[in-house]
């Protein structure tokens, strides 16, 4: 069913999101409209959900949040080539004009256009269907579950950082923070072909969890001086690249010295 209504969750101000009947969107000729069969919790919507603002972006009309997710194409626009109905895919929430000098010179996350999902005043995907631009679509093998597939937009914020630090095999990485960002980042260092990763974070069971996820040693930064453990468990080599997810700033400072 692609027309009529369908239910969302609309977050009506901070600390009150409430499931609605709203229209199904229909899509413009160069969209797709998806029916949505995972989506993420971000740190983004989260910060909305409780402080109604994340810098100059402040929620001051009701908003529907979510920007991590994988679904089910039901409905092309006219225009539309690259996927057809029925196609697993993924979404890449930001859509970019694709005319701005940024994005010719392929830097089009600093698009000043950007329309991006779940960031006010924008809509996100916290609902039945969603329409997108279908060139920010991205099919999913079949051995890909919808889950796997709503991961893929915070997987490349760790591909990103790879990219950034022009991460090789031949790269020691202590990885800053190990919540779903810096977990992410273990598993792209790891894709890059690096075998020798440090972490740290003061929860316990994450620091577990990235120790089941690959990482090579872990540490406490509130009983370990994480320079000094790391000189220790690198016989003085100390690490060639830090990525720092914590956002702490004692962590931001530490990872400085670290590096």
């Amino acid at each position: 069913m692609t027309t009529g209504l369908m239910d969302a969750a609309v977050m009506n101000k901070p600390l009150d999101i409430v499931v609605k009947k709203i229209n199904i969107p229909d899509p413009k000729a160069n969209e797709a409209l998806l029916k949505v069969y995972c989506i993420g919790v971000c740190g983004s919507d989260v910060h909305y959900y409780e402080h109604g603002r994340i810098g100059r972006y402040v929620v001051k009309e009701p908003i529907i949040l979510g920007h991590e997710l994988a679904g089910e194409v039901v409905k092309i626009g006219s225009e539309v080539t690259n996927v057809c109905v029925g196609d697993r895919v993924a979404v890449e929430p930001g859509v970019a004009c694709g005319r701005c000098e940024y994005c010719k010179s392929g830097r089009y996350n600093l698009c000043p256009d950007v329309i991006f999902m779940a960031t006010p005043p924008v809509d996100g995907a916290w609902a039945e269907y969603v329409t997108i631009r279908s060139d920010f679509l991205f099919k999913l093998p079949d051995s890909m579950s919808f889950e796997e597939g709503a991961l893929l937009e915070p997987l490349s914020v760790g591909f990103h950082a790879m990219n950034r630090g022009k991460v090789t095999p031949a790269d020691t990485i202590f990885v800053s923070g190990l919540g779903p960002i810096g977990l992410l980042a273990v598993q792209a260092a790891k894709m890059f072909g690096v075998s020798e990763i440090y972490a740290s974070d003061v929860v316990p069971y994450r620091r577990q969890l990235g120790l089941e996820m690959g990482v090579t040693e872990v540490i406490d930064p509130l009983s370990e001086n994480a320079k000094d453990k790391i000189a220790e468990l690198t016989s003085g080599k100390g690490v060639t690249v830090v990525i720092e997810s914590s956002g702490n700033q004692r962590a931001i400072a530490d990872a400085v010295k670290v590096v």
